[in-house]
């Protein structure tokens, strides 16, 4: 980005002493041809004037867009691998590509309720086996 800038700013320079060194040219090529030599020569009561031909332009100032467009490869500064500890359906994906995230954050979401009525299954089959054990404790 600094390089951009430096460039940018560098291409203005270089337009500014441009224009000043046509400025210059202009001016002096003008003084030049008015202070050359009389040539009216009187023939008579009329003066013979020879023409002048001169070119010039009129310099104007312009808006300069410091705009740069260009194709390019966004490389990441980091890159993480992602796998599930068990496979799944994605039913929701909370965050999106390119998003930051910070630790903890809810990356996937997955079809669970399989895993849910497994999780009650056995949580009533602990709840069963510390029962008997007090049982059969005396």
């Amino acid at each position: 980005m600094l390089f951009l800038h430096s460039l940018f700013n560098f291409d203005n320079y270089l337009m500014k002493k441009h224009f000043n060194l046509v400025m210059q040219l202009s001016i002096v090529s003008f003084l030049l041809a008015s202070c050359g030599e009389d040539n009216t020569k009187t023939q008579g009561n009329t003066p013979n004037m020879s023409a002048l031909s001169i070119e010039g332009f009129v310099a104007k100032t312009s808006q300069i867009n410091d705009f740069m467009e260009a194709a390019g490869t966004v490389v990441a500064g980091e890159e993480v691998q992602i796998a599930p500890e068990i496979s799944g359906k994605i039913i929701n994906l909370p965050s999106k590509e390119g998003q930051f995230v910070n630790k903890g954050d809810l990356l996937v979401k997955l079809f669970d309720s399989d895993l849910q009525s497994q999780k009650q299954r056995t949580t009533a089959q602990l709840q069963l086996a510390r029962e008997t054990v007090k049982r059969l404790q005396p």
